[in-house]
């Protein structure tokens, strides 16, 4: 298991918590990770800041550094377009919210095939469910 952030204070955070884990810190529009090394990639809440123009080249990224058939969970804010952060409880980082229909069609075409999309109760997150 190897997590990646780029903010140095959340590595930290998730070293005190995992101190057997591996951590590296990059950014994940371009892993410094070889190509199909592993099995699972989850993405929780970090997908959402990439901006939209970088988005399907990091999910492209993605796959690459997954194997065949290699499990992909991506949770994300549910809604339209980009807001400021200050919308959520004053937060200065920039959102990019997604449509199910929209991010399905974004990780097809970086070559993932789709198990799942759904939206939860509250209409905040979105998951996508999907293997390489």
């Amino acid at each position: 298991m190897v997590g990646i952030d780029l903010t140095p204070n959340f590595l930290r955070a998730a070293r005190d918590v995992a101190p057997t884990a591996e951590f590296a810190r990059m950014d994940m529009r371009s892993l410094s990770l070889e190509s199909d090394s592993f099995d699972g990639l989850w993405s929780c809440a970090s997908f959402l800041h990439v901006p939209r123009e970088d988005a399907q080249p990091t999910l492209a990224e993605f796959h690459r550094v997954l194997e065949s058939g290699g499990i992909f969970l991506l949770s994300v804010k549910h809604g339209e377009g980009e807001v400021d952060g200050d919308v959520y409880e004053t937060d200065e980082r920039s959102f990019t919210l997604y449509r199910p229909d929209e991010l399905s069609k974004m990780a097809e075409k970086a070559g993932f095939t789709v198990d799942s999309v759904s939206v939860d109760a509250t209409q905040t997150w979105l998951q996508l469910l999907a293997r390489a």
